[in-house]
């Protein structure tokens, strides 16, 4: 096989679909996979980032660094103790934060907030108003990495504690529960994805979808976490475990809706650690996701009043996105009675639309949601309809979804793993056959001659014919004895 590269031109924003296709060779058997199309969408902005950490432990100088050469993150951070000698004028960070003005329109341009092992001293209760605020209002991001000394147990925030997606925080060494051998590898925790973040595109480490959750695991572990009691209505995401006991797993990645937000919380500080003989091949993937998919959550189509989302703007015909409505809570009163549906229409197809209705959560009345299913190849224009409420909706809210022909796995990777299948011939006792002498594979199904012996006993009195020469024998002997005259 041939590998190339080439560049894509990507100087106007907007949606540009591409097909790739090589010429039929001579001898090939199947020309129908010989196209593959995909669709790349240019913007022109960057995804903003802001990052606020107190200490620069290995977590944040990791990610500061991977957040410094993405070119495509405007990124801000805030180190509130750093070494500084006071030889120049500054830190070589900014170590406070702007006024409150300033911090309200910085959080409002960020897409993802980052929140380290912030001391209580560092983040006031104003500072918290205004990034609830921003998770509310903007449809911010926030991500939590809890820390050992401060984040979140020594703060008293009442505004904190009703963003963070658990309660009952608490945090466990992997050393407690499972000494390290000398030696050896050092105790570690384990994280398993769970089915609610299959399709998270974060977690997707690996092309194919069955082996992202055993990526995910072989990852290198975390010696320490911090977990506790999701609240109603949030997301496991991922679980961590301690490989060999048999203590179930603990909610490690958990997240919540908040507002027109979210809040994510990233119970370990040891991300780094999938850089070990790995480079950026996983770090970088998951966190660089990360970041995109928040910017994405955050512009969202809606309002004030309420925001419409799709989980995958680019699917397979087997794949069926989640559409999420969520209102401003306030409005709460005023929905209650609201008929909520998505209408989806194919561009130029005759098809009547696809009208699906949104159901709310249980425990998150706000939050509104339905599968799409049935969806066939082509361009899909998805429209909010709202009914029975005198909320204001915008009569043009609507999104693109575009659904791709699923090829089948065979034709998507007709590539020959020769390796794998010259021992599975060997450990079956088969054989592997090139394409070329395939017409040994009639010589080696047809039989071979085995010669055998059988040995069958059978009873003289078994059998009709011996009876009747014995008969015969007995009468012979008797006709000589009368004619020789003997009695």
């Amino acid at each position: 096989a041939t590998v190339g590269s080439f560049s894509l031109p990507a100087d106007q924003p907007g949606r540009v679909d591409y097909v790739i296709t090589s010429d039929p060779r001579p001898d090939e058997l199947r020309s129908d996979n010989n196209s593959r199309g995909f669709s790349l969408k240019v913007v022109d902005n960057k995804a903003r980032v802001l990052l606020l950490d107190g200490d620069a432990r290995w977590e944040f100088r990791y990610l500061n660094n991977l957040l410094e050469r993405d070119r495509q993150v405007e990124a801000t951070t805030v180190l509130f103790r750093q070494p500084w000698l006071e030889i120049l004028n500054q830190p070589a960070l900014q170590n406070t934060l702007p006024p409150a003005e300033a911090f309200r329109e910085l959080l409002a341009r960020t897409d993802l907030l980052i929140v380290g092992d912030l001391n209580p001293a560092e983040a006031d209760p104003q500072t918290w108003q205004l990034v609830e605020d921003a998770v509310t209002r903007d449809g911010l991001t926030v991500l939590v990495i809890p820390g050992r000394q401060y984040m979140p147990l020594a703060h008293q925030s009442e505004i904190l504690n009703n963003m963070l997606p658990l309660t009952s925080v608490r945090q466990k060494l992997a050393e407690q529960f499972l000494a390290s051998p000398p030696g050896g590898e050092q105790s570690a925790f384990r994280l398993t994805l769970s089915t609610a973040a299959q399709n998270l595109p974060m977690f997707q480490l690996q092309e194919q979808p069955g082996s992202r959750d055993m990526a995910l695991t072989k990852l290198p572990g975390h010696p320490w976490i911090a977990t506790g009691t999701p609240k109603p209505g949030a997301s496991v995401w991922a679980t961590a475990a301690i490989p060999g006991l048999p203590a179930a797993g603990d909610p490690v990645i958990v997240q919540q809706d908040y507002g027109f937000g979210q809040v994510v919380w990233l119970g370990l500080d040891s991300t780094w650690r999938w850089r070990r003989r790995a480079g950026d091949e996983w770090h970088y993937k998951f966190w660089g996701q990360l970041i995109r998919w928040a910017a994405r959550s955050k512009a969202a189509a809606g309002n004030s009043s309420l925001r419409m989302s799709v989980s995958d703007v680019i699917i397979d015909e087997s794949e069926s996105p989640e559409v999420v409505v969520r209102w401003d809570r306030r409005l709460l009163p005023q929905i209650q009675n609201a008929a909520v549906s998505v209408i989806a229409a194919q561009t130029g197809s005759p098809a009547p639309p696809i009208t699906i209705r949104l159901q709310p959560a249980p425990d998150t009345p706000e939050r509104s949601s339905a599968r799409l299913t049935g969806l066939t190849e082509g361009n899909w224009t998805l429209r909010l309809k709202v009914e029975n409420t005198t909320v204001e909706v915008p009569p043009n809210l609507q999104t693109e979804l575009i659904v791709r022909k699923q090829i089948s796995a065979e034709l998507a990777d007709v590539s020959c793993n020769r390796t794998l299948l010259k021992q599975l011939a060997e450990q079956s006792g088969g054989a592997l056959i090139e394409p070329r002498p395939a017409a040994r594979i009639a010589e080696l199904q047809l039989p071979t001659d085995q010669p055998q012996q059988k040995l069958q006993v059978r009873s003289l009195w078994d059998h009709w014919s011996l009876i009747a020469l014995f008969c015969c024998l007995l009468m012979a002997e008797w006709v000589v004895r009368r004619v020789s005259g003997l009695p």
